[in-house]
C-alpha cells in the first residue's frame, strides 16, 4: 500500500540567529527638496520609485533631461540587482506631481498624476476631453519612455491617490475632486460635498475612459487606495464620510474617519461602505481573497478586537491595523500598534506567506520591537518603522529604521520576488546607513533626500517554502489542515541529502526531530514521518483543534524559519490511493489481497481502505502515539461521524478508527460493500467526516 505524501505550500521566511539584513540602501536626491511618493515592483524583481523634486541636479538617466521651473516628477527604475535602469523626468513650467504608481506585467508603468503645467509632457492624441492641466494617468514603456496619457480636468482641489490594474490590464484610479466639468458619474452623478471620491477606469492604452463615478457625502471625502478582485469588484480605502454617506438604511457612519467601500462596476452599485475608525489614513490597503487589510492612525478611543496584538493605545496617535471581510465589510480584527509618541502608517504590503507588512514613521521611544530589529531605538526626532504580522495579527518582526542626525519618514513599501520589503522614504539624516554599493552614497543637500532600503527577511540560503498549496497526504487536495492530518512540505534549504525516516522514542512515540529537521505548530513539535532535502512529511499536532489559524515554523540544523499562519479546519478527509490521490483506492479485499481492476471485490464482502485528515478523535488523539491496543474501544475513532458511500449507496461501517500498529493520524475503515451497487472497474468511493467529504475521483473495483 502506498501511503503517499502531501504538499503544504507555505512561503516561510527564515529567522536567523543574526538580525534581518539590509543588503542594499542608498540615498536618492539632489541639492534641494526631494519628496518620495510611492514605490512599486514587478514580477522580475525590478522596482520603481516616483519622486517629486525641486532639485535641478536630481539623478536622471539619460543625463541630458530638462527640469521645469517648479516641482517636477522623476520616475526611476532599478533592476533586481539594484542597478539604475532609467530615471525619467516629467516636467512642465508649473507644479507637477505623481503620487501613485503600478507596474504592468510587461515592464510598463502607470502613474496617477496632477499637473498645473499646460506644457506637461503628454503624447498627442491620447488626452480625453479638452483638459490642458489637471488630473490623469501617464504610461511609460519598459524603457522609461512616455507613450500615453489621459487627463480629465483641473479644479484646484483634486488628485489621484490610488492606482491599480485589473486582470484585463485596465487601469483603475481613485482620488478626490471638487468636480470634473461635464463629467457625470454612474453611481452618483455629481459632487455631494466640498470634495468627493472619484473612481475611473481606463483601457491599457489610455485612449478611452470606460467607467467613472463620484461617491461622497455632504462632508469632504477622498479615495486613498484602490484594488480590483478577480470578479471585477472594486475596493476603496477612503477618508471622510459622515452620517450622510450613502451606506444604506441602518448603516450610517458615526462620524468622519477611515472607511472601506466595495463597488460592483458592472451593475453600478455601491455594495457596502464599512466605517473602520476615526482618525486618518487608509494609505495602507491590501485586498487578499476573503480579507481586506487597512491601516491608519487613531487616538485612544479606537475599538480593538479580543485578539488584538495591542489592545490599548500607547499614547498620542497610534497605528490602527484592521482586517475586514471582503464579502460584507465586517471587521474581523482590529489592533493598535504604537508607543508613547505618534505613529503614522503610510503603506502596507502582503508577502507571499500572507503576512502583512506595515511601514510608516514614529516619534515614540518605546515602540515595540523584536529581538532581531535592525535598529532597536528611536532615531531622534523621528524614525521610520516597519513591522510584520501574520494572518492572525501576531507580531513577527518590528524595527526602527533611519539615521540619527535628522528626521526619517517611512513613505511606501513594495516587495521583491521573495517577499522581502523594499522601502522608500524621506530623510534629513546625513548618516543614514547606506550600503557599500549604494547608487548614491552621500546626502545630496537641501532640506532632505529620499532613501531606498531593502530589508532581507528571506535570504537566498534561508529555509523557504513557496505559497502554492496545502494538500492532504492521501488526496493531494488543497485547503486548511486538520488535527492529526498527515502532510508533506517541500521547503528549500531544508533536509539532509539522504532520506531519514521516522524514529521511535524510548516511550514508543514517533520522534519530533529527525535528520536535524523538525516542524512546529504554535511551538508544538509535530511527529516526523521522514525528511530529505526539499521534502518533509509530518503529522499535524492535535493541539490545533478549535483554532482558526496555526503558526507553522520549520527548523533545520537549529535555524528556524519565520512563522506562517495556516488555516485550521475540523476535518479534511482524504482516501489513500494507489497513485496520486485519484483513481484506484489503496484497498484490501476480504482475503487480504489488493483490490485492483483484475482482482475485484465481490458485493457483500468486507473491504479495507485507509484515510487521513479525520480531525480530533475519541479517545483524544495523542501526537506520535502508535495504535497499539488490545481492546477495540481504545482505538481512536473520529469525533465527527463518518459516512461511507460506494457507488452512491451507503456502506455498512464495521470499523473506523486508528489503523492498528500505525501512527495516530492514519485511519482504517472496514466496510461491507452494498449488494445492490452496479459492478465495475471504477466504482466511486466517498467518505464524509462531519460535513466534509473526500474529494471525488477515488474508486474501487467491484465484481
Amino acid at each position: 500500500m502506498r501511503i503517499g505524501c502531501v504538499v503544504i505550500g507555505l512561503s516561510i521566511a527564515a529567522v536567523l540567529a543574526a538580525a534581518p539584513r539590509v543588503p542594499y540602501a542608498t540615498y536618492l536626491g539632489g541639492n534641494a527638496g526631494d519628496s518620495a511618493s510611492q514605490i512599486a515592483s514587478d514580477s522580475s524583481g525590478n522596482y520603481y520609485v516616483v519622486s517629486v523634486t525641486s532639485s535641478t541636479n536630481f539623478p536622471a538617466l539619460p543625463a541630458n533631461q530638462s527640469f521645469g521651473a517648479d516641482t517636477d516628477v522623476v520616475v526611476s527604475k532599478f533592476s533586481a540587482a539594484n542597478v539604475l535602469v532609467y530615471s525619467t523626468v516629467l516636467a512642465g513650467n508649473a507644479a507637477d506631481s505623481c503620487n501613485s504608481i503600478v507596474a504592468d506585467t510587461d515592464g510598463s508603468v502607470y502613474l496617477g498624476c496632477n499637473t498645473s503645467s499646460p506644457n506637461f509632457p503628454r503624447p498627442a492624441g491620447s488626452v480625453i476631453g479638452t483638459a490642458v492641466t489637471g488630473t490623469g494617468v501617464v504610461k511609460l514603456n519598459p524603457s522609461g519612455v512616455l507613450v500615453a496619457s489621459a487627463f480629465l480636468a483641473a479644479p484646484a482641489s483634486q488628485g489621484i491617490a490610488g492606482i491599480t490594474l485589473d486582470s484585463g490590464r485596465n487601469v483603475w484610479v481613485t482620488g478626490n475632486t471638487a468636480g470634473f466639468p461635464n463629467q457625470t458619474g454612474a453611481i452618483q452623478t455629481g459632487v455631494a460635498g466640498d470634495l468627493d471620491i472619484f473612481v475611473a477606469k481606463f483601457n491599457s492604452g489610455l485612449t478611452q475612459m470606460t467607467y467613472f463615478t463620484y461617491l461622497g457625502s455632504s462632508a469632504a471625502d477622498g479615495g486613498n487606495r484602490i484594488a480590483v478582485d478577480a470578479a471585477g469588484n472594486v475596493y476603496l480605502s477612503a477618508f471622510g464620510g459622515s452620517p450622510s454617506f450613502p451606506t444604506g438604511t441602518g448603516k450610517a457612519f458615526p462620524g468622519s474617519g477611515v472607511f472601506v467601500a466595495k463597488l460592483d462596476p458592472a451593475a453600478n452599485k455601491l455594495l457596502y461602505a464599512s466605517y473602520v475608525s476615526g482618525g486618518s489614513g487608509g494609505f495602507g490597503f491590501v485586498v487578499d481573497g476573503n480579507d481586506i487589510w487597512i491601516c491608519g492612525s487613531v487616538g485612544p478611543t479606537f475599538t480593538t478586537t479580543a485578539d488584538a496584538l495591542q489592545p490599548a493605545s500607547g499614547g498620542g496617535t497610534d497605528t490602527a491595523l484592521v482586517r475586514l471581510s471582503a464579502q460584507d465589510g465586517t471587521i474581523r480584527y482590529a489592533s493598535y500598534f504604537g508607543g508613547n509618541g505618534n505613529e503614522f502608517a503610510n503603506s502596507m504590503a502582503r508577502d507571499p506567506d500572507g503576512n502583512i507588512i506595515v511601514f510608516g514613521n514614529t516619534t515614540s521611544t518605546d515602540l515595540r520591537t523584536t529581538p532581531d530589529a535592525i535598529r532597536a531605538t528611536l532615531a531622534n526626532p523621528t524614525s521610520a518603522f516597519l513591522y510584520q504580522v501574520d494572518a492572525g495579527g501576531r507580531l513577527l518582526f518590528s524595527t526602527y529604521l533611519g539615521g540619527s542626525t535628522g528626521f526619517n519618514f517611512g513613505i511606501s513599501v513594495a516587495l521583491d520576488k521573495l517577499g522581502n520589503p523594499i522601502v522608500f522614504g524621506i530623510t534629513a539624516a546625513t548618516d543614514f546607513p547606506v550600503s557599500a554599493d549604494a547608487y548614491q552614497g552621500q546626502f545630496g543637500g537641501g532640506a532632505n533626500d529620499e532613501y531606498i532600503a531593502r530589508i532581507e527577511l528571506v535570504g537566498p540560503a534561508d529555509p523557504y517554502l513557496e505559497l502554492t498549496a496545502i494538500q492532504n497526504a492521501a488526496s493531494f487536495a488543497g485547503g486548511a489542515v486538520a488535527p492529526g492530518e498527515i502532510i508533506t512540505i517541500y521547503p528549500r534549504n531544508v533536509g539532509p541529502a539522504g532520506l531519514v525516516t521516522a524514529a521511535l522514542t524510548p516511550d514508543r512515540r514517533i520522534a519530533t526531530l529527525i535528520g536535524a529537521t523538525r516542524v512546529l505548530f504554535d511551538d508544538v513539535p509535530s511527529p516526523m514521518v521522514y525528511t530529505i532535502n526539499g521534502q518533509v512529511s509530518l503529522v499535524v499536532p492535535y493541539s490545533v483543534q478549535g483554532k482558526a489559524l496555526t503558526r507553522v515554523v520549520v527548523e533545520y540544523n537549529g535555524v528556524k524559519s519565520r512563522p506562517f499562519a495556516v488555516p485550521v479546519t475540523a476535518a479534511a478527509p482524504g482516501i489513500f490511493t494507489a497513485l496520486s490521490g485519484v483513481g484506484q483506492a489503496a484497498a484490501l479485499n476480504e482475503n487480504g489481497s489488493f483490490n485492483t481492476a483484475v482482482n475485484r471485490a465481490t458485493r457483500g464482502s468486507i473491504l479495507v481502505f485507509f484515510l487521513t485528515g479525520e480531525g480530533q478523535t475519541a479517545p483524544a488523539g495523542v501526537d506520535g502515539r502508535l495504535n497499539e491496543f488490545s481492546r477495540l474501544e481504545d482505538f481512536p475513532a473520529p469525533v465527527l461521524k463518518p459516512v461511507v458511500t460506494i457507488g452512491g449507496q451507503p456502506a455498512e461501517i464495521l470499523f473506523s478508527a486508528g489503523a492498528p500498529n500505525y501512527l495516530a493520524g492514519l485511519m482504517q475503515f472496514n466496510v461491507r460493500i452494498p449488494q445492490g451497487i452496479q459492478p465495475g472497474a471504477a466504482v466511486p468511493l466517498t467518505v464524509t467526516i462531519g460535513t466534509t467529504a473526500t474529494p471525488s475521483g477515488v474508486t474501487l473495483a467491484i465484481q
